[in-house]
């Protein structure tokens, strides 16, 4: 491969060897497939890189297709067509393609269904950084167009808001900047997180899994919602109830994979591949429940069955929640965490006694006392 040579970053100890393939024009051979809108710096079409995402690390090969997906092309042909939307964990963050919870789920539902892996077709459209925004546009911009047996969407936290500016979509995430680096935060930023709070963040998310829902129900496609938050209703008369009501909750899974991982991705932050490897088998089995045909929905749920009883990641996980249960373990720690708790002091509590102004001002400087 003719790569460029090796770029580094002395703060992140990142490194690059990067090409760009020919980028077939969308669409040129019938593809139904919309091309990635978002974090196109990362999802080029054609790219193709390896990245060095922390000191000693392995490094992590990535390969984007036409599209700017890190995913097979869509195969109208297949036998059995699976549609994945979400965020960084469903895209693969620091992992190899093949470790992947959606590359393991197709060599499962191969088996399963008695499948030569080949016929099988798993197109991820999920992108690093996606709030529930993005995956409920993304299934209303793809799942009219692309004929699909099986959708899964993994959804993030909550407090990620996806916004349109200057003819690109991004979003913002109270937990996705170092409060250090306020000071150099835009004022539109610093004015959402004035904005934001919890109901606004959990009234977002259920609008969008509502959303989720009825594009699936729409085009009569079975399909699965995982999140490891879901908020709840306290009381009947709670601001929340209308939206709980209106869920369909037997399609949800909420789980706690991710945050309570074995082992870590190659950038020590996100999930590694043994818990991909456990959370796919989990996936197998759920979605079992949500398959119309009983045969197919049988077929799942027997291999998922086999692969608790068998399978050595699952095994291990099983123990480790044990161990968690009785105080024997301690959860897996990350730079994640660690991170998150600094980030507590990004939006202080309004007091109404002075301006937006004033207060994004004051932002800055608690921003810059932490750095």
């Amino acid at each position: 491969m003719t790569s460029n040579p090796t770029e580094s970053n002395n703060q992140t100890a990142r490194a690059e060897l990067e090409r760009t393939a020919p980028v077939p024009t969308p669409g040129s051979a019938g593809d139904p497939v919309l091309p990635c809108d978002v974090r196109l710096t990362m999802h080029r079409p054609g790219r193709v890189v390896q990245i060095i995402h922390a000191e000693g690390s392995a490094p992590v090969f990535y390969a984007f297709n036409a599209l700017g997906y890190r995913s097979e092309d869509f195969d109208p042909s297949a036998s059995f067509r699976v549609v994945v939307v979400g965020e960084s964990l469903a895209h693969g963050m620091a992992l190899a393609f093949e470790d992947t919870f959606a590359s393991r789920l197709k060599q499962h539902l191969a088996v399963a269904l008695e499948l030569d892996p080949a016929a099988v077709n798993v197109l991820n459209l999920a992108v690093t950084g996606a709030s529930s925004d993005y995956c409920a546009r993304t299934m209303l911009r793809q799942i009219p167009r692309v004929p699909a047996d099986l959708v899964i969407c993994t959804l993030p936290k909550e407090d990620r808001i996806e916004y349109f500016d200057n003819g690109k979509f991004s979003d913002y995430s109270i937990t996705g900047v170092d409060p250090s680096r306020l000071v150099e935060a835009p004022e539109t930023y610093l004015g959402f997180c004035e904005l934001y709070n919890t109901d606004l963040g959990r009234i977002n998310q259920l609008k969008n899994i509502l959303i989720i829902q009825n594009v699936l129900k729409t085009h009569g496609i079975p399909g699965v919602i995982a999140l490891e938050e879901l908020a709840e209703a306290a009381a009947p008369q709670d601001h929340l109830a209308p939206f709980n009501d209106a869920i369909d909750h037997t399609a949800i899974l909420t789980h706690s994979y991710f945050e309570l991982c074995i082992d870590l991705a190659e950038d020590d932050s996100h999930a590694g591949p043994r818990t991909h490897a456990v959370f796919a088998i989990a996936l197998l089995d759920f979605c079992s429940s949500v398959m119309p045909d009983p045969k197919i929905a049988a077929a799942m749920r027997q291999h998922a069955q086999t692969l608790m009883a068998t399978d050595p990641d699952w095994g291990t996980y099983s123990d480790f929640i044990a161990d968690l249960m009785t105080g024997k373990a301690e959860p897996l720690p990350r730079r994640r965490r660690a991170l998150l708790r600094g980030r507590e002091r990004m939006v202080p509590t309004p007091d109404g006694k002075d301006g937006g102004h004033k207060r994004r001002k004051r932002l800055r400087r608690e921003g810059a006392k932490g750095a």
